[in-house]
């Protein structure tokens, strides 16, 4: 009799590998592999460490500027404090460095909260 009972049968209508792989989420090898540019890809095989070397030299500038402007430092520290911390800066190393400016941003955003809004903003709540 288990012979003769009928099976419901897979519905394969909207099956899709792409479907699929939307329904993994977020996987970083396929990612890696296949979900980049012609452009990043060719740079990729020409020359290996061109993305590497590009984000490290973007980031080494943007600590230069940094330095030159006193961005995030200049208002919060009187001067002895400045060249301390411009000292202290030019000498850590990268890792150290993207924490030094993430204790900066966060001090800003403490101490003068009103450069986070736009200026519309500001001159809103002045008036």
């Amino acid at each position: 009799m288990e012979l003769t009972r009928s099976k419901p049968v897979p519905n394969f209508t909207f099956v899709s590998d792409w479907g699929d792989s939307l329904k993994k989420g977020s996987d970083p090898v396929w990612r890696e592999k296949f979900m980049k540019s012609t452009y990043a890809a060719a740079n990729e095989d020409t020359y290996p460490s061109f993305v590497t070397d590009f984000d490290s030299t973007k980031e080494r500038m943007f600590f230069e500027w940094m330095l030159k402007q006193k961005t995030y430092f200049g208002d919060l520290m009187t001067p002895e404090m400045r060249a301390d911390f411009e000292k202290a800066f030019a000498a850590a190393t990268t890792e150290e460095k993207r924490e030094m400016l993430e204790g900066l941003r966060q001090a800003v955003a403490v101490a003068q909260p009103d450069l986070i809004r736009s200026h519309s903003q500001t001159v809103r709540e002045e008036k």
